[in-house]
């Protein structure tokens, strides 16, 4: 997945936190991936009146969300202001201002004032498995779905050190790279590079 947005440096799109307690109850900010394909969306509001202090107390509880809904609400609140879906096939030039989100297939140039590049890979040092850590083709797998399943695609491996330099020759400049570990093993699950242009 492929998300373009605005430079971390520049401009959040999260809201700012009161300087005092409000009045009314403030929407939680976490956004958790409890399972796959499912987030969690801030917690809203039961009604407009003034909560009491028992249940300003009581935190609560967040709903799962659908990875359609979640895109549903960031486009109703403006933090996408484009998305090309998965399976979709686009090529020309793309302006934006905010965030586009590319989950298809897309060629060409994509122009943004103030924005950054966000790509999401599995992590080169767990995708590699027992293969050797250099850049290439590898095999696709389907292994742990049905027989429903056939013909995986072959994908391209590329090595933390490629990603860096893809990066440069393309004209960015990586403002940040995260690691996430899996919460049991410990180990990277991906890489998220953070860039902007570079000028």
């Amino acid at each position: 997945m492929l998300r373009m947005g605005r430079s971390p440096k520049v401009e959040s799109n999260e809201p700012q936190q009161p300087a005092q307690p409000s009045p009314q109850p403030q929407p939680a900010q976490s956004y958790a991936q409890p399972t796959p394909q499912t987030y969690e969306t801030p917690a809203r509001a039961a009604s407009a009146t003034p909560a009491t202090p028992a249940a300003a107390a009581t935190p609560s509880t967040p709903r799962a969300v659908t990875e359609s809904e979640a895109l549903a609400r960031d486009l109703r609140d403006g933090v996408v202001s484009g998305f090309i879906g998965g399976g979709t096939v686009v090529s020309g030039d793309a302006e934006f201002k905010g965030m586009l989100r590319i989950d298809g297939h897309f060629t060409g140039r994509v122009r943004s004032e103030k924005g950054a590049l966000i790509v999401q890979t599995l992590h080169p040092l767990v995708a590699t498995g027992d293969l050797p850590y250099v850049d290439g083709w590898r095999t696709g797998s389907w292994a742990g779905f049905s027989a429903d399943f056939t013909d995986p695609a072959p994908w391209y491996f590329r090595t933390i050190e490629s990603w860096v330099r893809l990066f440069s020759e393309s004209g960015f400049h990586i403002l940040e790279v995260r690691e996430p570990l899996h919460p049991k093993t410990q180990k990277p699950a991906s890489a998220l590079f953070i860039a902007e242009v570079s000028g």
